[in-house]
């Protein structure tokens, strides 16, 4: 897909941010979080056939800069690992042109060409001097536009994420009623550690699979995966639980056991609970791990999920909180660390071969960002025709082979999920052969057909 950058523009706050805000530092939580950006891509149809490009591009900025006066970090640089410079420096702000229609991307989207509706910084890692936030906004040959968000993770997870976008829009459409950002709760009941360590960075990976799972399939796999323990899964689980199977049995050679990871959101689970206005990451991660033959049973797969995330409770919340927060942060780390770092060396303790690939672990670690709203995202011509949460990751740092990444977000019609699934392209060969998979899911459907879908 060729597409050509046409302008750049910085869109600064349209109130400068009070002197004793100009410094924001992150949270304990924040600090645990991978120096990335978030990514998100919005495509829209062209529904009003009076707005010309220029008035979309207007309104988009005179919007954003209304709304970065009350996300005011948003519009700041990282100026170390500790604290954000709110320095009304501006989202750096790309316009640019594809030579195609909309129609033709969506019916047939390559996971590269994602990449291109996103600013250039997008493959780079966040560190110091970089802007928190950037936007590109792409105007299709018919008249679509597509709206690439990147926002640095250590600001903000995926509900303080949304929760901006909704504001943003909301400005767009001159709605009233937009609820004030809290940037002090988070660092107040998590403050950070200076001391905090280097953190532990996987790999990148390459190549990608996406998945879509409609309402009717995922009512098939709830079923299947229902057991004494959990009776009613959720969809999430559901989806998680087969995409687990198929995938320990798409390695090969086959590891001893597979470690899966679901960032679980703490925010309902604090006491008292903390409101999606407050911005920041309010994420832990709860961990369960499988044999090999466990992962071929999808109901002990869903029931140790289920306890994974059961762990991360009002206790867990607690004890994160405050000066010692830390120590508890590191004891939860920890663990999960050494279970990794063993499994990955082959150092097991009934095989001394290191050799040995049957004594390694897989680590499938999962991010959801079902339920957050992101259909309902309009900045005045409709709600976007397909949103997307990925493109292909950046360059690698280290050469792990046995990580996996699944991100996870609703779809358009109905209570379906997407699914993209990050890993080595042999992996994912034999993934979309996994007859589970062919079963249950549409292995890198059009959009463009699911929109007509959802229209009928």
């Amino acid at each position: 897909m060729e597409i050509e950058v046409k302008s750049t523009e910085l869109i600064k706050p349209s109130t400068p941010t009070p002197k004793g805000l100009n410094i924001h530092k992150v949270s304990l939580l924040d600090q645990l979080m991978h120096a990335r950006y978030s990514a998100l891509v919005f495509f829209y149809q062209r529904h009003d056939a009076a707005l010309t490009t220029s008035q979309i591009s207007q309104a988009l900025k005179s919007s954003l800069s209304q709304t970065l006066a009350r996300y005011y970090p948003f519009a700041g640089k990282i100026r170390d690992r500790l604290s954000i410079e709110c320095d009304d420096g501006g989202v750096p702000f790309l316009e640019a042109r594809a030579r195609s229609s909309l129609s033709q991307f969506l019916g047939r989207p390559d996971p590269q060409d994602i990449q291109n509706f996103l600013p250039g910084a997008s493959l780079k890692l966040v560190g110091t001097g970089s802007r928190v936030a950037m936007i590109q906004m792409t105007a299709f040959a018919c008249g679509g536009i597509a709206v690439g968000v990147l926002v640095a993770h250590v600001v903000a997870d995926g509900i303080g994420m949304s929760t901006f976008l909704k504001a943003w829009a909301a400005r767009a459409r001159q709605s009233t009623g937009d609820v004030w950002p809290d940037f002090n709760t988070t660092r107040t009941l998590f403050p950070q550690y200076e001391g905090f360590p280097e953190e532990l960075t996987f790999a990148s990976v390459h190549s990608a699979r996406r998945l879509v799972f409609d309402s009717s399939a995922i009512a098939r796999m709830k079923d299947k995966a229902t057991s004494s323990r959990v009776q009613k899964p959720s969809r999430v689980e559901a989806v998680s639980a087969l995409i687990c199977k198929s995938m320990m049995a798409a390695v090969n050679p086959k590891p001893n056991s597979m470690l899966m990871a679901h960032y679980v959101d703490l925010r309902r689970r604090a006491t008292p609970t903390i409101p999606n206005y407050a911005v920041g990451n309010h994420l832990f991660l709860a961990a369960a791990r499988f044999c090999l033959a466990e992962s071929n049973d999808l109901p002990i797969i869903v029931g140790r999920l289920r306890e994974a995330t059961d762990r991360v409770d009002r206790d867990l919340v607690k004890g994160l909180q405050g000066e010692g927060g830390f120590l508890k942060l590191r004891e939860a780390v920890e663990e999960i660390k050494e279970v990794i770092s063993r499994d990955m060396n082959g150092d097991d303790d009934n095989n001394n071969n290191n050799n040995d690939h049957n004594n390694r672990l897989e680590y499938l670690g999962f991010t959801s960002m079902c339920n957050f709203g992101l259909y309902e995202i309009d900045f005045g011509w409709g709600n976007p025709a397909w949103v997307t949460s990925i493109g292909l990751p950046g360059k690698k740092l280290v050469e792990i082979p046995n990580i996996n990444y699944v991100f996870l977000s609703d779809t358009k019609c109905g209570n379906g999920i997407e699914a993209w699934v990050l890993s080595d392209e042999n992996k994912l060969l034999a993934l979309e052969k996994d007859p589970e998979i062919l079963e249950f899911a549409h292995v890198d459907p059009s959009p463009l057909k699911m929109l007509l879908k959802s229209n009928l």
